[in-house]
Formats: C-alpha cells, sequence, structure tokens
C-alpha cells in the first residue's frame, strides 16, 4: 500500500513497524485528547487522513467520524482504516454548505476555521454539535503569519493580543498561502465566552505547528436546571434563599429534586461561572433583563443559552401582583439609594417604576415571558404566595389575568 499511495500531512503508525509520510501530530495529539476517552463520541471536521480518529479509538472512544471535502484524502483515510481494522468511519461532507447532523462528546476542528469562507458561521455549527469540549487548532497572528502577510512587528504584536479576525488578501505576488483569515486567540475566546454563555471555559495552548494556537473550549452541563424567574423585585432571591433552605418543600415536591445548597447562578454572574458540569443549578433569571438589551428580545439574552445545556428543565415564573410588584421596587430603590447608584441604574428604575404603575404593563411582561417558555421542553409552574402558598400553570395564570386586568392578585 506504502508503495502505490503517497500519503503526505499526517504520520500514521501502521503494523509491522510501519507509517505513512507526514508530520507527526503526537505532541499535539496528546494536548488535545485525553488517555482516556471511553464511552465518548468524537467528530473531526476536516479529518484528512484520519489520525486524530484513530487516536481517539485507541484511547477508547465510543466512535469517531471524520468529515473531509477532499475526496482523494477521504479515499487514503478508508483505506488505512480498512489497514489497522480501525472502526473509525468516514464521511464527504462541506461544513460550509451543509448541516453537522447530531451532537459528539469531542468536536476537533484543526487547521480548518481560517481556510474557510464564512468561519463564524462554522463556529456556530460547530458550537451545535458539541456536547462537551470544541477543540480548534486557528492561525493566529504570529511573528511566521505576520511575515507572511507583511504586517510590521510593530503593530503585529499589539494585534496578536487584540480580538482581531484579520482578512487576508489570501493572493500573495508570489505564493497562495491558502488561509482567507487569521484569529487571534483573544478573538476566539470572546467569540465563545462573550457572544454567549454555552462555554463555561477556553485553555489557550501552544501549536507544534508554526503559526498556530491550540483552544479547548469546555461547553457548560447541567443535569436538572431550575429557572427562577420574574421581573425586577418579584421576591426571586428571598425564593431561593428559602428553597435552598428547605423551607418549601410543597415547592420541591412539585420540581422533583432536593434543592438544598444547590448552586445558583444568574444572568449577570453566569459568564464568570468557570465551572463546566453541574448535577443540579438554580438560574436566577430577572426576566425584564432582555428590555435592556439591543435586541430586547429574549432569544437574543445569552444569559439564556444556559437553557440548552441543560437535560431536564423546570420553569418557576413567580407572580407578584402590580400593586405589591411597585411597593417592592419602591422599597428596594430605598435600599438602592443608600449605594450611590450610578446614573444608568437611577434612569433604569425611574423607567420601570414608571411602567409599574400601570397593571397592563406587568401583565404583559408576563405574558411575553410565558409565550419564549412555551416553545422550550420543561416543565412550567407559576407560584404565588398571596393569600397563601398557590400553584398555578400559565394557561391557568393567563386565564384568572382575563378576569382581573387592572391589577390585584389572580
Amino acid at each position: 500500500m506504502l508503495k502505490e499511495e503517497s500519503f503526505s500531512y499526517q504520520r500514521i503508525s501502521l503494523p509491522y513497524n510501519l507509517h505513512t509520510g507526514g508530520k507527526d501530530r503526537s505532541a499535539s495529539c496528546r494536548k488535545i485528547l485525553p488517555d482516556d476517552l471511553t464511552g465518548k463520541t468524537v467528530l473531526d471536521v476536516g479529518s484528512y487522513n484520519g489520525y486524530f480518529c484513530f487516536e481517539a479509538l485507541k484511547r477508547g472512544a465510543k466512535s469517531a467520524l471524520g468529515l473531509e471535502l477532499h475526496a482523494d484524502r477521504l479515499r487514503k483515510a478508508k483505506l488505512l482504516a480498512e489497514c489497522l481494522g480501525s472502526p473509525a468511519e468516514f464521511r464527504p461532507a462541506d461544513v460550509e454548505r451543509e448541516p453537522i447532523d447530531g451532537q459528539f462528546d469531542y468536536v476537533l476542528c484543526l487547521n480548518v476555521l481560517h481556510h474557510t469562507r464564512n468561519p463564524l458561521a462554522v463556529l456556530e455549527k460547530l458550537i451545535a454539535a458539541t456536547r462537551e469540549k470544541l477543540i480548534l487548532e486557528v492561525a493566529g497572528l504570529g511573528s511566521h503569519e505576520r511575515r507572511k502577510i507583511k504586517v510590521p512587528w510593530t503593530s503585529g504584536w499589539i494585534l496578536n493580543r487584540s480580538p482581531i479576525l484579520f482578512v487576508s488578501h489570501r493572493e500573495s505576488p508570489t505564493r497562495d498561502y491558502g488561509q482567507r483569515f487569521f484569529i487571534t486567540a483573544p478573538a476566539i475566546k470572546n467569540l465563545l465566552l462573550s457572544h454567549g454563555n454555552l462555554f463555561a471555559s477556553v485553555d489557550i495552548l501552544p501549536s507544534a505547528k508554526k503559526g498556530r494556537f491550540i483552544a479547548i473550549a469546555h461547553k457548560r452541563q447541567v443535569g436538572k436546571l431550575l429557572v427562577i424567574a420574574g421581573p425586577s423585585s418579584a421576591g426571586k432571591s428571598t425564593l431561593i434563599k428559602r428553597l435552598r433552605g428547605g423551607e418549601l418543600p410543597q415547592i420541591e415536591e412539585r420540581i422533583g429534586f432536593s434543592l438544598s445548597g444547590v448552586r445558583v447562578a444568574s444572568g449577570r454572574n453566569l459568564p464568570r461561572v468557570r465551572e463546566a458540569q453541574f448535577d443540579r443549578l438554580i438560574f436566577h433569571y430577572d426576566f425584564l433583563r432582555p428590555r435592556w438589551r439591543s435586541a430586547c428580545v429574549y432569544e437574543r439574552d445569552e444569559a439564556l443559552d444556559i437553557l440548552a445545556c441543560a437535560k431536564e428543565i423546570t420553569f418557576v415564573t413567580i407572580w407578584t401582583p402590580p400593586d405589591v410588584l411597585l411597593r417592592q421596587f419602591e422599597q428596594d430603590e430605598l435600599k438602592l439609594g443608600g449605594k450611590r447608584p450610578v446614573r444608568w441604574k437611577i434612569r433604569r428604575h425611574n423607567i420601570v417604576r414608571e411602567q409599574y404603575r400601570n397593571p397592563a404593563n406587568v401583565y404583559g411582561f408576563y405574558k411575553d415571558w410565558f409565550a419564549f417558555c412555551r416553545g422550550r421542553p420543561g416543565k412550567h409552574i407559576v407560584v404565588s404566595f398571596e393569600g397563601g402558598l398557590q400553584f398555578y400553570s400559565p394557561d391557568e395564570w393567563e386565564q384568572r389575568s382575563l378576569e382581573k386586568p387592572n391589577g390585584g392578585g389572580v
């Protein structure tokens, strides 16, 4: 086989102490893949001759799938799999034009992203396909790459430490280097951590390949997610405190699991939560939050990315009648006044106070939130403490709200 075929790019060990041509990627492989991958599924986008798929299976992976656009590389990968007796699977695919079917524990995209026409669109597909870890090897703006594109070392040093996606001319007068983009490590971290909340952390490692770096992104995974939602000053924090203290067994019974000592995250502090895995998590969510953001819709609030990370979701929304809500909000304003609030907080509080004075606005806030939740999996409980602890479904709440449109309890 080695006499008949020319193998390059990846050095792959074969029986009888033979190996293909190409570069030794074992150092990168040790950084990218742990020694034990038992039961894990692995996807390699742009798998070339299949080296990382073969290595994943050697480490105990349940399955390894390589996607490759180049027909001859794909043919050779299948030939090597047959020679090795490996169950690695290789399929033709154009990740720019086609969706990635399914999710995988480990998703690898090595030295591919910077060659694509639309790296941000490809990155979104990779993110959606990732269950546990997304691993990228990317062309940055190090000294090797800066010389290619003739960026002065003074400005290049600054650029490489900034969140930059550099668009190249692609062709030089003497050589086509193939890289359409150069993406710095800070840019990758911003895209994965600041433009969304699906990932808890990103490790940046040097690559053995010149001008490249490796990014290993750890996706959030939540077993049971409890979303405690309501407008500002509805009593969310108080409810969470009582639930964690075991004071409300009636709610725990409906939720179906204990909340004693469970970790709490919120839309505000979620980006600072670096743990990736939680068996149970309470998520404190002020459903007025999107109104202060540019798009003003739940679908564009990156804090709600946490919903996509959970296997099981329970929504508990606190219903607080408009008159009570206004009173509690004004009491919170008094507390805020003692903290020398900044101007934007004062302006925001003034807007919310005026909105709360009209009961129709408050009912509208709740209806918008319930409409968003209806399109999401999971059960939804509406809790009211007016006149004793009461439970409603969103539909029951809406029916009762029609009977009392001008304030008071439901």
